[in-house]
Parts: structure tokens; C-alpha cells; sequence
């Protein structure tokens, strides 16, 4: 593990755990409350960020779950008494999907790997009072939430950015897209993804381009292996055989 302090709040801890993909969780700390987002593989990769922070003992600790993802999840179990929010359908979707994840991926956890749910959840957005902004972005999964930092203007986009191509995992195009000019519209002053540390804004755009043309079911072909073989990938996903 690694780790890059991104502004004067915020340390993502990388993890090269995952063959062939970097995976960050990140941790924001403000006057009364840390926020942890993603908790990875399971309980032991979160003992050194919970020792990184002696501060978790005395302020409020809010643990939040991107997505259903099983390399988002596993860590929850170290924050069992904390409060963990997740938009309303990922708390479903774990539970759904809780023995498929362990059983196609069992050799990655790291600790006691449990199934600890979100406590708290949410529909459309969750705000706090120091800047601190939740917000359902549809997208790689439809149960997919953004972090948005108000005050240092970070925005924490999950999987729904990743290079070098993303990986759609849900059908609706349309909402992805939405999702997508929504980040445009908020100007972040920086975008972080949880396998993209640094997303240009440049690579904002070629998602959106990549998107539209899946909509209109443009034939697409990269010369590099592989982005051609996510795309192909992508393709099985939105039940298109055909590229």
C-alpha cells in the first residue's frame, strides 16, 4: 500500500493487491468527522488507515460504500460500529449478491471478511454540514454514489471513471451519460477515481464520447488489446454480441 495526500483533507491509500488494478480508499478528515470512502478487501487493509488516524477515537467516523462491489465492501467489517451509508439499492445488492462475490473472489479477502450492510442509506443526495456532499450517480452500477468535497472541490467518482476504459456494468447508457455531464457541470477542481488516482478532464470527455457512441450502437474498434478487450467485455454486459 501507498499513499498520496490529495489536498489539505484528503489521503488516498492505494492498494496493488488486485492483479491489474490499483484500487484507492480514501480518507477525509474534517473538524468533527472523518470520512472513510471504500473499504477495499477486507478488515486487515484498513488496520494501518485506522492507525494512520489515532483521531478516529475521538471524532465522529463515517464509513461510505460507492458501491455494491465486493473490492468497495469487505473492509467494512473494521468499522462494524461505525455509521456506513451506501445509496438504498447497494444495501440490497450486497445482500443479493454477497455469496457469488465471495465465492468467484474468496482468494482476495483480507481478514474476517463479513457481511456488515450499510446502517444508514439514501435515495437522491446526502449533504453535511462542513461541505461534505453523497449524490446517486448511475453509471459503472445503477446503485453507484459520488463524494463530493464542497469545500476543496474533489470529486470522488467511484468506478464510474477508470482508464484506460471503463467498465459498464449497467445497461442504462442514458443515466451513465447524465451522470457523466453532471460531473462537467459541478467543475470540480479535481476528479479521483477508485482504480484512476488522477482523472484529467480530458479523460471525463473520452468517457462521455465512448458512452454516446455505445448508444447509437457505433461500431468501435481500439488498436489497443487491452481497451478493446474491456470494450468487448462491455458489449457481453449491454447484451451486444455483435462488435
Amino acid at each position: 500500500m501507498k499513499w498520496e495526500k490529495l489536498n489539505k483533507d484528503t489521503v488516498a491509500f492505494t492498494f496493488d493487491t488486485l492483479e491489474g488494478f490499483d484500487t484507492s480508499v480514501y480518507v477525509i478528515e474534517k473538524k468533527d468527522r472523518i470520512y472513510v470512502i471504500d473499504t477495499f478487501c477486507g478488515p486487515e487493509a484498513m488496520l494501518p488507515i485506522i492507525e494512520a488516524f489515532p483521531s478516529m477515537k475521538t471524532k465522529e467516523v463515517v464509513v461510505i460504500n460507492t458501491h455494491f462491489h465486493w473490492d468497495h465492501i469487505w473492509g467494512n467489517n473494521a468499522f462494524k460500529d461505525k455509521e456506513i451509508i451506501s445509496h438504498h439499492l447497494c444495501k440490497q445488492l450486497i445482500i443479493d449478491q454477497w455469496h457469488r462475490q465471495i465465492n468467484e473472489n474468496s482468494k482476495y479477502q483480507m481478514g474476517d471478511v463479513q457481511m456488515i450492510v450499510p446502517s444508514h442509506t439514501f435515495v437522491d443526495k446526502l449533504e453535511w454540514d462542513d461541505g461534505m456532499l453523497l449524490f446517486h450517480s448511475p453509471g459503472h452500477t445503477r446503485d453507484s454514489i459520488s463524494v463530493y468535497d464542497q469545500e476543496t472541490g474533489l470529486l470522488i467518482v467511484g468506478d464510474n471513471l477508470e482508464m484506460p476504459l471503463i467498465y459498464v456494468e449497467a445497461q442504462d447508457l442514458e443515466a451513465y451519460v447524465a451522470t457523466l455531464i453532471k460531473y462537467k457541470t459541478l467543475n470540480p477542481e479535481k476528479i479521483t477515481a477508485s482504480h484512476t488516482l488522477h482523472i484529467e478532464k480530458y479523460m471525463l470527455e473520452e468517457t462521455i464520447l465512448y458512452l454516446e457512441a455505445l448508444k447509437v450502437e457505433k461500431s468501435i474498434t481500439f488498436k489497443d488489446e487491452n481497451k478493446q478487450l474491456i470494450h468487448k467485455t462491455n458489449l457481453k454486459k449491454i447484451g451486444r454480441l455483435d462488435n
